[in-house]
């Protein structure tokens, strides 16, 4: 019984730790093609 909610509450961690995974690359990406887009449109002025 102890194992299982251990086992349990890893795979919730991991399911956790993906989503803030996901979410800091989302961003990362986000800020790198605000910085292109933000530069290009600087150049373009």
């Amino acid at each position: 019984m102890y194992f299982k909610d251990i086992q349990i509450a890893d795979e919730a961690g991991l399911i956790l730790a993906e989503k803030q995974y996901i979410c800091i690359i989302a961003l990362w990406h986000f800020n790198i093609s605000t910085d292109i887009v933000g530069s290009s449109l600087i150049g373009s002025l």
